[in-house]
């Protein structure tokens, strides 16, 4: 857009944003002329305000061009007295430099301000984003720490069964070699004792007397030398 109409902007645009009406057909037409985008239009009206749209809108014609469309779609917008004002205001008169700057200084400042308020807005969501994630992290990170903790105890219990396991079973094994080690020393003549010998006060000495011959070497001494003992015995009784 060229240094004067963008001035004939600029000089009304207080009166602009207080008289403008059906904003969104105005910008239909420059939709029509593809002076704005329509995702351009759909980010304007998001704004709640609308000083707020006006101020984007302008700004955004001012540096892309577009100074006939937007004539044009507000007198067939109905805002034909908005299209007047602007078109009759003078630039080419003598104007104070001093005020000159300060309408361009209203006009960056007024900028500058929507902007820091869309920055804001921003900062408060990211805080609000930042908020939630820290408060699941603890959340997570405490149920992981007591998960761990219940592990770590069932580790050690495990661990310490499974020792309890081992020392049984070795208790087990060493009976079970010492019972078969005792079976082995015992013998035949363990189990042939008590047969031979139970009745030796009721049967006399013949009890030793009996068959030897039928008895191995090792058992048959063994009854001998009992049998000579006894049979001494029995003659120093009274």
């Amino acid at each position: 857009m060229d240094a004067a109409s963008a001035k004939r902007i600029k000089r009304n645009l207080v009166f602009f944003k207080e008289n403008i009406t059906q904003l969104s057909k105005v910008m239909d037409k420059l939709i029509e002329t593809d002076s704005i985008r329509m995702e351009e239009k759909a980010e304007i009206l998001a704004e709640k305000s609308l000083d707020t749209q006006c101020h984007i809108l302008l700004e955004l014609l001012m540096k892309r061009g577009g100074f006939d469309s937007l004539i044009e779609a507000l007198k067939i917008s109905g805002n034909g007295h908005v299209a007047d004002k602007i078109l009759n205001t003078d630039v080419c008169c003598r104007k104070d430099k001093t005020q000159l700057q300060k309408e361009d200084s209203f006009f960056v400042f007024d900028d500058r301000k929507e902007e820091i308020i869309q920055l804001i807005k921003e900062r408060e969501l990211v805080k609000m984003r930042y908020n939630e994630l820290s408060n699941k992290y603890k959340t997570i990170k405490s149920d992981n720490e007591t998960k761990s903790d219940d592990i770590k105890i069932l580790k050690e219990e495990i661990d310490s069964l499974r020792y309890q396991l081992a020392e049984v079973e070795k208790k087990a094994s060493n009976i079970k070699d010492e019972l078969e080690k005792r079976d082995k020393e015992k013998g035949k003549h363990v189990e042939l004792r008590p047969k031979l010998f139970k009745d030796r006060k009721d049967v006399g000495m013949d009890a030793v007397d009996g068959p030897l011959e039928e008895l191995p070497n090792d058992v048959r001494g063994h009854v001998d030398s009992e049998g000579l003992l006894f049979r001494w015995k029995s003659r120093l009784q009274p």
